[in-house]
């Protein structure tokens, strides 16, 4: 039955890519990952002890994470316009703390909040710095 599928899924996908689809998938690999994560390599990918279990990879955002759900972000935030980034408000370096979890580039999140990435960029050093600071205080 599998072999049928992928069979069918490959005759699909050929006559699809005659029209100009371009697959996201890895197709040389067994588990088929994406072919660009971004933010993330292939080399990133933490495979299970359990040979029945699919592969993930590793968040790199471990820190940012615990910072998006830490009591104190609604300060961070705040400090981080206060401190030399009068362009942003609070809920804007928030969202980009956010979008930056979800995997998106700095232009990225620039063309969403119609801001500079570079303004982006500062932001996520300035977030990163925080993100290290409560990390290291709470060990």
């Amino acid at each position: 039955m599998r072999a049928a599928f992928h069979e069918l899924q490959m005759e699909w996908y050929g006559a699809l890519a005659q029209e100009g689809f371009e697959d996201i998938e890895d197709v040389t690999h067994p588990e088929r990952p994406l072919i660009k994560w971004s933010g993330v390599s292939h080399d990133d990918y933490v495979y299970s002890e359990r040979a029945d279990l699919p592969a993930w990879p590793k968040s790199p955002f471990v820190m940012q994470e615990e910072l998006l759900y830490h009591p104190e972000l609604t300060l961070v935030c705040e400090s981080i316009c206060k401190h030399g980034n009068h362009s942003l408000k609070p809920l804007q370096v928030k969202l980009i703390l956010e979008m930056t979890i979800n995997g998106m580039t700095c232009r990225g999140v620039g063309e969403v909040l119609d801001i500079s990435y570079v303004t982006v960029f500062r932001a996520q050093k300035k977030l990163n710095e925080w993100a290290l600071l409560i990390e290291s205080r709470e060990e």
